[in-house]
């Protein structure tokens, strides 16, 4: 009795799988993006891109990899600030003036350069597909429901298929919009995307260059006078004595600040002279 039966529920259980497979559709996945879905999966912080061996001939560096399910290639060269970040950390940002995708399901529909480097918006699009996991879990609960039942003598009601398999196991096709950005990382390849929102470490204080030769001050009352200022690290702390444009090896007193941008230099304080007069200045000059 029992083989009779199983072999009946058999029969209709196959049934019931031709039923619903003529409601599906069978799910359109490139094998390109198939094996990299990440829906509902929490993407790490970044995720590192990998340098792809030039081509014969090619002048420039790819970079691949895949980010909430999107291919995205970097083509060299890629730009960063090493006087602002010298060492090499999580989080330099960086620009670069090729970003796209290589995946055929996704779009990169905005790019923009600024502080944080290459920041962007990438479009994927999700096709939609069968989940054949769930429903043979519910056929397998289905089955064990008709087990106990039989084995318990057919006490009560019997369990009724359509309360274990549901009529469809399809999702919908979808669409999303994420935003990143890259960012230099101390693994892999050193070039990775990053969410949007991820920190820049803090930027080295730029480095102040020594004060140019050409920091000269006049004497204003020694027409054969003149300082040369002395100083480092955005300080002044002498100047060295000059006559008739020769430095006779004599140092002065010299108090004051100096700031550089580029090759412009602004510097200002005063000068104590050897017969103890002051002289102030604010001058600028040019790194040449």
């Amino acid at each position: 009795m029992k083989k009779h039966l199983t072999l009946s529920l058999s029969i209709l259980l196959g049934l019931a799988a031709c039923k619903k497979d003529a409601k599906v559709s069978t799910p359109k996945v490139t094998p390109a993006t198939g094996t990299h879905k990440t829906v509902n999966t929490v993407m790490p912080d970044y995720v590192d891109l990998t340098l792809i061996p030039r081509a014969p001939g090619q002048d420039f560096d790819t970079y691949r990899g895949y980010w909430n399910d999107c291919g995205i290639e970097v083509r060299g060269p890629v730009i960063y600030n090493t006087q602002k970040y010298p060492t090499l950390v999580n989080g330099v940002p960086v620009s670069t003036m090729s970003l796209t995708t290589y995946d055929g399901n996704s779009t990169v529909n905005y790019s923009n350069t600024g502080p944080d480097g290459s920041v962007f918006a990438v479009t994927q699009m999700y096709m939609g597909s069968t989940d054949f996991a769930q429903f043979h879990t519910d056929v397998k609960a289905y089955l064990q429901a008709s087990d106990d039942y039989f084995a318990g003598g057919l006490q009560g009601a019997p369990p009724i298929l359509a309360s274990y398999v549901k009529d469809h196991y399809t999702n919908a096709s979808s669409t999303k919009t994420y935003v990143g950005k890259l960012i230099r990382v101390t693994t892999g390849s050193h070039l990775a995307v990053a969410k949007f929102d991820y920190v820049l470490p803090p930027a080295a204080a730029p480095a102040i260059l020594p004060l140019p030769r050409a920091a000269i001050i006049a004497d204003g009352v020694d027409p054969h006078k003149s300082y040369q200022l002395i100083g480092a690290n955005g300080k002044i702390t002498e100047a060295a004595v000059a006559i008739d444009d020769f430095a006779n090896g004599g140092r002065v007193i010299a108090t004051g600040s100096y700031t550089h941008t580029g090759g412009q230099f602004q510097y200002w304080g005063t000068i104590i002279t050897a017969d103890g007069r002051e002289i102030k200045f604010n001058d600028h000059g040019s790194l040449d």
